[in-house]
């Protein structure tokens, strides 16, 4: 069975995955459509379990006390846009409501000297969520480019010559593109 500190984290666990349902159908769609950029995306829930498991140790060493409860202002502020976005079924917003109940939640559960431990893993949600075509496609080039222009100077430290064309590393023997899913 479950013992008494464990029922509010299946609660809370249970409440999400009900509310969510529809945007976690729409995150798999874009995670599995061809060429997305976001085909990575369903790694990134088993990786933030497994960050937090490596904690667990630390975790179990903290005491639990409530948070703050001004932390009760984005918690349900995100509940109402969470609403309003299934009523309205904009999904953006819906990942919204999802990133800000990810993050304030636990704080709210088990309190700041846990959420010290976890607040990391919990950040790195965000990118598995599907931005939007405004946001990602003027995000996209300049990330291409810097992760071009990081690849080339690694490259220049092992020895091997680089000439860049865009987002094209050209070596002497093979070519290769930062394309956008990278």
């Amino acid at each position: 069975m479950f013992s008494r500190n464990t029922v509010p984290c299946w609660a809370v666990f249970a409440a999400f995955a009900l509310a969510f349902w529809p945007t976690a159908v729409y995150w798999w769609s874009a995670w599995t459509a061809d060429q997305s950029p976001f085909g990575f995306g369903y790694f990134v829930p088993p990786t933030v379990a497994l960050l937090i498991w490596a904690r667990r140790e630390r975790i179990a060493a903290e005491p639990k006390h409530a948070g703050h409860a001004l932390v009760l202002i984005p918690i349900l502020a995100a509940v109402a846009l969470q609403c309003l976005a299934l009523i309205a079924r904009i999904n953006v917003l819906q990942s919204a409501a999802f990133l800000i109940l990810a993050m304030s939640v636990p704080y709210l559960v088990w309190g700041g000297r846990v959420y010290r431990h976890i607040w990391g893993a919990l950040a790195y949600f965000a990118t598995m969520l599907p931005w939007p075509q405004q946001f990602h496609g003027k995000l996209l080039l300049p990330s291409q480019e810097l992760s071009t222009a990081l690849s080339t100077r690694l490259l220049g430290w092992t020895g091997v010559p680089t000439l860049v064309e865009g987002t094209t590393v050209n070596t002497p023997r093979y070519a290769f593109e930062v394309a956008e899913a990278c």
